[in-house]
């Protein structure tokens, strides 16, 4: 459970994994620490003064509700794919929805293995399925 804490929003941790077995993150980028970081945006027109004040103000939002107040907001990631034009569907949609079910859920109240799902998860929405999950990887058949 330590190890969870240390990566929750706003804990900045120095985690070796490989000397950690209970390390609970896999990492995506070598610096990224905290779940928040961990996500990967859509692209959003920012030349657009309107689209570039929104997009600030739900990344703003969704980093307060991750760092400060550690719950899982699903207003932002709406928000972000609806100023972004995406229409998602498939393994996109599934994730929304299995995110949307954890709406306003603490992450301190949520199981180690849910919580470290959550920014996957969002990148597979905010990439329209275009995400690798890191727990799906291929398995290669060591006789080919």
């Amino acid at each position: 459970m330590r190890s969870i804490l240390k990566l929750l929003p706003g804990f900045k941790a120095d985690i070796d994994a490989e000397n950690d077995r209970s390390a609970p993150v896999i990492r995506m980028h070598k610096n990224k620490a905290t779940f928040y970081q961990m996500i990967a945006f859509p692209l959003v027109d920012l030349s657009d003064p309107y689209k570039s004040t929104m997009f600030n103000v739900y990344t703003r939002d969704m980093e307060k509700s991750f760092v400060e107040y550690q719950f899982l907001n699903i207003c932002p990631i709406r928000d972000i794919l609806i100023l972004s034009g995406i229409s998602i569907w498939g393994r996109a949609a599934e994730a929304y929805e299995w995110l949307n079910k954890l709406h306003c859920v603490s992450f301190k109240d949520m199981h180690p293995e849910i919580a470290t799902q959550v920014p996957h998860r969002i990148n597979m929405v905010f990439s329209n399925g275009e995400y690798e999950y890191p727990w799906e990887r291929v398995c290669i058949d060591s006789k080919s």
